[in-house]
């Protein structure tokens, strides 16, 4: 990019410093700047042979991706954003991380989600809540995970799962 920028600038100021001069003779030999790029081509640009005041007409081009503008600069994932659709009334069985908040947990399944998400080595998660009391858990798993999640058969508890990180496509 700075090569482009260093034979623009170069034309514009060959352009701009015989802006008021008429062109001699068509004989003059012209001066050339040479620049290389990252696939190792040079880039060959004709100028004005020193103390002359004469200028060229520049065409310039690039192949194979030399100077491309770069993408827009992808944001940063939300928590739990690396997780798929949480699965209502399902349980994803598998093995409990010791990081699990467990049970007594005071926030929601969305919550329990991004949990998973922001946590290393996260598969999955299962958010309970007791139909009798208010009572709440969060388990976060990272093995043995049930793929597909089975339909929950407690009668006590409702469930909410969900798998994270690819885990179970």
């Amino acid at each position: 990019m700075a090569r482009a920028s260093l034979l623009v600038a170069f034309s514009l100021l060959a352009l701009a410093a015989g802006a008021d001069e008429s062109c001699s003779s068509g004989a003059e030999e012209a001066a050339l700047l040479q620049t290389g790029n990252s696939q190792g081509r040079s880039i060959t640009a004709h100028g004005a042979r020193a103390g002359s005041s004469c200028y060229n007409t520049y065409t310039s081009g690039f192949c194979n991706g030399a100077c491309s503008s770069p993408g827009p600069t992808p944001s940063p994932p939300s928590p739990g954003s690396e997780c798929a659709s949480p699965l209502p009334g399902k349980n994803n069985g598998g093995s409990n991380m010791g990081s699990s908040p467990g049970s007594g947990y005071g926030g929601d399944a969305s919550s329990c989600e991004q949990l998973c998400g922001s946590t290393d080595g996260c598969q999955g998660w299962t958010f309970i809540q007791s139909t009798q009391t208010s009572t709440k858990q969060c388990w976060l798993k990272d093995a043995n995970l049930y793929c597909p999640a089975q339909d929950n058969t407690d009668q006590y508890n409702t469930y909410t799962s969900g798998f994270c990180r690819g885990a179970c496509r």
